[in-house]
């Protein structure tokens, strides 16, 4: 976790999951107190995620599927990561349940991040590898869809890779 802050005031958020030893991480979360958004804080967090991570992937509500519910607009939001350099793993790709008793996510996209810029294919074994831990300890039922269709959009040897959505 890397929290921003100003001078002793919590101003932003990222909370990256990693499995040790992975090549693979994900951003979890990435947020900015409303009063500091478009004000850098964003920006600051993702540099330094970026900089501790050899393959960042990105949860990212598709603005396509999802309106604004509050807590920041979609399209700003896949702005904000196509700037920063993220493109999306060509894959049906849903958010599975945050806790217990929680539904899953649809209509999201799989963001990829690099330390360089993100290429066009990308080996598919390390992002299967994290997928699978990740799905199985969300409580997901890997021989069943949606966890199965994901899965067999990463059984090739690469995945395409695409920009993500402009408004």
């Amino acid at each position: 976790m890397v929290v921003a802050l100003d001078g002793t005031k919590p101003v932003g958020v990222s909370v990256v999951v990693v499995d040790a030893g992975a090549p693979v991480a994900l951003l979890s979360y990435l947020a900015s107190h409303p009063t500091r958004r478009a004000h850098g804080v964003g920006s600051l967090l993702m540099e330094q995620v970026r900089a501790r991570e050899p393959m960042l992937l990105i949860e990212i509500e598709d603005p396509r599927e999802h309106a604004e519910r509050g807590f920041g607009d979609p399209w700003r939001r896949v702005g904000f990561y196509r700037r920063h350099g993220v493109r999306a793993l060509d894959v049906p790709f849903f958010q599975p349940p945050v806790a217990p008793g929680r539904p899953r996510v649809e209509g999201m996209l799989l963001g990829v991040l690099t330390p360089a810029a993100v290429p066009d294919q990308m080996a598919t074994a390390p992002i299967r590898v994290y997928l699978e831990d990740y799905l199985r300890g969300s409580g997901e039922d890997l021989d069943q869809p949606p966890a199965s269709t994901l899965l067999a959009a990463l059984t090739g040897p690469t995945v395409r890779v695409v920009d993500l959505p402009a408004a």
